[in-house]
């Protein structure tokens, strides 16, 4: 059921009767966040779409000729150095630990454009009709305005404020709390995060994609839908637009496989 939900919001896009060239951006180097989308990628390949994914955990199934994936895997040596820094800074300084973290993203993001199979897609006359796109690592949205078609945000988890607010949905401080929590009366964290994060993202897209693109809040603001992995048991009622679909409740899961041999020959052996 939660993966129909998603097929109709990414079907709105899509001709009747006809195949669609599609882009997934999903470049967080965390297989909990790649989890969620690969159950997609995988059924729209099925149904005859072209899918070409940027991703750090490919599905690697050769029987999915539709698919396409730009292999991103490299990223997780400097994502694990990171994260273990910043477990260790954390319980000192846990604001100054999330600046830096921020920062060392975009050292991630920088080698993940320079990678040589994204340079060909970058510099590529393709055309794709929607783009599916993760809004975490936000230089990576120079690719809508590149393509120039419709694109879906999607999450692995509850969206920020931000992203309710930037696709129009109304959202409260007190209500629906960030996981990061503002302290500074003067100045919101999460303007100071962006204060730091959004320049430097503009140097990215500059870098990697020249002088004529659009700011990223400009960007994210023309989102056709926002998919979150949110579900109303497990986290607070909220309004929410039409535009903003919540798909969590088990988009993740697999059939389940047989055991192996061996286990079941211990289970029968306990039975006896």
């Amino acid at each position: 059921m939660v993966g129909m939900h998603v097929l109709i919001g990414v079907a709105v896009f899509v001709h009747v009767g006809s195949a669609a060239r599609i882009l997934g951006i999903v470049p967080s180097p965390s297989y909990s966040h790649q989890v969620v989308f690969q159950p997609l990628w995988r059924e729209l390949s099925l149904r005859g779409h072209q899918v070409t994914t940027l991703t750090t955990d490919p599905i690697k199934d050769s029987t999915l000729t539709n698919l396409t994936e730009i292999d991103l895997h490299f990223s997780y040596e400097a994502w694990n150095k990171i994260v273990m820094e910043n477990v260790l800074s954390y319980n000192d300084n846990v604001f100054g630990a999330m600046l830096q973290f921020m920062t060392q993203i975009f050292d991630i993001t920088d080698e993940q454009l320079r990678d040589t199979s994204v340079q060909k897609l970058l510099k590529s006359d393709q055309q794709f009709d929607l783009v599916i796109i993760e809004p975490l690592m936000t230089a990576m949205f120079a690719f809508v305005e590149k393509f120039q078609c419709p694109f879906i945000s999607m999450l692995s988890m509850d969206g920020f404020s931000d992203h309710y607010k930037l696709i129009g949905n109304p959202t409260h401080p007190v209500m629906y709390p960030d996981v990061i929590h503002p302290y500074d009366d003067e100045m919101p964290f999460s303007q100071r995060l962006t204060s730091v994060v959004f320049p430097s993202t503009r140097l990215l897209i500059k870098k990697h994609f020249g002088l004529n693109y659009s700011s990223v809040n400009d960007i994210m603001r023309n989102a056709s839908m926002l998919f979150v992995n949110s579900d109303p048991i497990f986290h607070k009622i909220r309004p929410l637009v039409p535009a903003v679909v919540q798909i969590g409740g088990g988009s993740h899961l697999r059939p389940p496989k047989p055991l192996p041999h061996v286990s079941i020959t211990a289970l029968n052996t306990l039975s006896k």
